[in-house]
């Protein structure tokens, strides 16, 4: 595993960093995820749920989610390591029901001009989430202004 060192700017809240596994397009309900994976979600909805905090039209299928735990504000990995530690055993995702699709959703967003946070994820973790059957997305935002 990589080991993580801080940076003097990593005081400064410059960045956000999140990431969540997502697991959606299931024929059944949210808990029996749960009890298959063997932990809570941060996050679940059942087709026809209106979600997000102005919803446009009910959701088109089950969904399940769980988030990152990690507080790391430079790197984007700990955030991905911190879900995928928090499944009991990553052979359980093979139990899935097959009609299921998951992939983990990482979102980067910069607050301010200047340089971004690390990215980096190590061949490591790629290969658990390819062994997961785990697809990796990536969405870069920037709110700052230009310096």
């Amino acid at each position: 595993m990589t080991t993580f060192k801080p940076v003097e700017s990593a005081s400064e809240k410059r960045w956000e960093l999140s990431a969540r596994l997502v697991i959606y397009g299931f024929g059944c309900a949210p808990e029996e995820i749960t009890r298959i994976l063997g932990i809570k979600p941060d996050e679940t909805w059942r087709k026809g749920d209106m979600r997000g905090e102005r919803p446009v039209k009910p959701s088109g299928d089950n969904g399940w989610v769980l988030a990152s735990v990690s507080s790391d504000r430079v790197h984007l990995e700990p955030h991905i390591v911190s879900v995928l530690e928090r499944i009991p055993s990553a052979s359980r995702m093979h139990d899935l029901p097959s009609e299921s699709k998951r992939y983990l959703s990482c979102e980067v967003t910069t607050l301010e001009g200047g340089t971004g946070p690390d990215v980096t994820i190590s061949t490591s973790t790629l290969k658990l989430l390819a062994a997961m059957e785990v697809d990796l997305s990536i969405d870069s935002y920037f709110l700052g202004a230009d310096e």
